[in-house]
């Protein structure tokens, strides 16, 4: 299953951290994850970041306060996301680094209608 990680560059040590328990999935040909830094530099970065989303059968979106503050990240790759969900065509799950973060993306995207994982740093430590 192909696995897109939405998140912002600012948590790429949480990112990390995720694929971390994530490890004996992909170990297992059972997961087969993609994030923008596995984008080569030079390449045309938002046609890749499209192309992997549309691909992807599974998005986690890594919530925080700088995912909120992204306007790519909600502006493009959140919205692809739930309209995909919304087709049936990937899963998409979010993983809460913060309560507020969570309850502002619920309010603001309608994203309740996902449901969610929600996790704190100390958690994902």
């Amino acid at each position: 299953m192909s696995l897109f990680y939405s998140d912002a560059h600012e948590d790429e040590p949480l990112r990390d951290e995720l694929a971390r328990h994530l490890k004996i999935l992909q170990l297992r040909r059972l997961i087969l994850p993609w994030h923008d830094r596995a984008i080569v530099p030079g390449a045309a970065w938002d046609t890749e970041i499209h192309q992997e989303l549309l691909r992807s059968e599974l998005v986690l979106l890594l919530l925080s306060s700088h995912f909120m503050g992204s306007d790519y990240i909600l502006g493009v790759e959140l919205k692809t996301a739930l309209q995909r969900a919304r087709e049936g065509s990937a899963t998409v799950v979010p993983v809460g680094t913060t309560t507020m973060a969570s309850a502002g993306l619920q309010k603001k995207n309608g994203a309740s209608r996902v449901g969610s994982a929600p996790i704190s740093r100390a958690c994902a430590a």
